[in-house]
């Protein structure tokens, strides 16, 4: 699997996939610096600059670190649109390998069946408005 540990640095044009790719950037740079940190402890790497240092730092950690960050972001499924935003993060995250490729079609499934049962429920309210106040509570 490869990881992706480059920060997300394209326009946003929905509020929730920035605040998730924000999320990430920021733990992707605190990651990368804890790691560093780390290694400049190792004798081996005493002597070089801190970028270099970050070129050996373990890739794995640090996309781990931002992938739940985004994950951690992202928005509640509790409104049709924010089961829409949340299913445009995904798909954002599978196409710039942000998460783990296992995880995404997952994800995708759960936004699926929770925006059906906001269609069945709007279709019994049409067919029965006094389902409606129960809908509500």
């Amino acid at each position: 699997m490869s990881y992706n540990v480059e920060p997300c640095t394209h326009p946003y044009r929905n509020p929730a996939l920035k605040s998730c790719c924000e999320a990430r950037n920021l733990a992707l740079f605190l990651a990368t610096e804890e790691e560093v940190d780390r290694l400049l402890k190792n004798p081996y790497h005493h002597g070089h600059s801190r970028e270099e240092i970050a070129k050996a730092a373990t890739q794995q950690t640090i996309f781990a670190a931002g992938s739940n960050a985004f994950l951690a972001q992202l928005p509640e499924l509790d409104s049709r649109q924010n089961v829409r935003d949340y299913a445009a993060c995904i798909a954002h995250a599978m196409a710039l390998d942000v998460i783990d490729p296992n995880h995404g079609p997952k994800l995708l499934y759960a936004a699926q069946v929770i925006l059906s049962s906001y269609r069945a429920e709007a279709k019994a309210v049409a067919q029965d408005p006094a389902r409606a106040t129960e809908a509500a509570a």
